[in-house]
């Protein structure tokens, strides 16, 4: 049964709550892989001096941690479904060129280009997950880690700044949800009360990408 857009926009404006289950479970889930499966995730890898000019300076496989210009790391609110919020609790995200996880010899440890694609793995996810998951938006609202029917996930794109001691800085924004959003936009990103905001538009925000361990959790893809 195909999604009407009276249908999806009745959920953006019912929002902070998800939408129905009924409608978005209608869409293929992802399942977490066997992890023993893939290229282990190395720190030593490649080091930063390798990394091409034209790119975002952050890696495919590799773990960070995202700062706001203000300094403050994204994390969770706390909540049930752990919404994205600078300044509370600090998350680790995976950058990944596809949510099927590269397998040996598929890019994996790559530099994102600048303009690149990627999607972000959150190894914590929340209460609703069981496990880490993809991050997610419900289009026009909140972002959090994906789960059950409650997600369009963020195909993210990003453009370099300049970047200081402490990590890349980068423009960060949506190149597009999936699956596709029967609404026309929904593109955009801003931070309204420290949380991260879906919104329609093509808006970015500014952000900090700073690596960090993939060990520190329980459920990093790739290890």
């Amino acid at each position: 049964m195909a999604l009407t857009v009276a249908a999806v926009v009745g959920r953006v404006f019912s929002h902070p709550s998800p939408p129905p289950v009924d409608q978005m479970s209608l869409f293929q889930q992802t399942v977490n892989p066997a992890l023993h499966e893939f290229v282990p995730v190395l720190d030593d890898l490649q080091s930063t001096s390798d990394l091409q000019d034209s790119s975002l300076g952050i890696q495919y496989g590799k773990c960070y941690i995202i700062k706001d210009r203000s300094g403050s790391t994204l994390g969770s609110d706390g909540g049930v479904y752990s919404y994205y919020k600078f300044g509370s609790s600090q998350r680790v995200f995976q950058v990944w060129s596809t949510r099927a996880y590269p397998l040996k010899g598929a890019g994996a440890f790559s530099t994102v280009p600048d303009g690149g694609k990627f999607f972000l793995w959150d190894p914590q996810g929340s209460s609703q997950t069981n496990g880490g998951s993809w991050v997610a938006t419900n289009l026009g609202g909140y972002t959090y880690p994906g789960f059950g029917g409650y997600w369009y996930y963020l195909h993210f794109k990003g453009y370099a700044t300049q970047s200081g001691r402490d990590g890349y800085a980068i423009k960060l924004g949506i190149a597009q949800v999936e699956p596709p959003s029967p609404l026309s936009n929904y593109k955009g990103l801003k931070v309204s009360g420290d949380y991260i905001w879906n919104q329609n538009n093509e808006d970015t925000i500014d952000v900090v990408f700073v690596q960090t361990d993939c060990y520190r959790y329980d459920d990093p893809v790739g290890l």
